[in-house]
């Protein structure tokens, strides 16, 4: 449940990084009360009752959970990758 919470909270935290540059945005404090209703409406709703939609929240999040991970995973080996080739370009041009 927290890491629904703490993936609600980055998403929405993104939205407002991308808004705020043309001064449209929520307060951080906003963005984290909304993560932390989501999650626990989550719980209620999956844990609790065990419900269809408490199903699909959890889904939901999973997948987002999912997406982190692959992101994460791509913009680290593209870091590198371009790390890799500056590194090669540069030791070509000090010989």
């Amino acid at each position: 449940m927290v890491i629904q919470g703490l993936l609600l909270y980055r998403y929405l935290q993104e939205l407002n990084f991308r808004r705020n540059k043309r001064g449209i945005g929520m307060n951080k404090k906003t963005i984290l009360i909304s993560a932390i209703i989501f999650a626990a409406v989550t719980l209620i709703l999956n844990n609790v009752l065990q419900t269809a939609v408490g199903g699909f929240l959890m889904t939901l999040s999973f997948s987002a959970f999912v997406v982190l991970i692959t992101g994460a995973v791509y913009y680290i080996s593209k870091f590198y990758i371009n790390q890799i080739h500056y590194n090669q370009k540069n030791r070509e041009n000090i010989k």
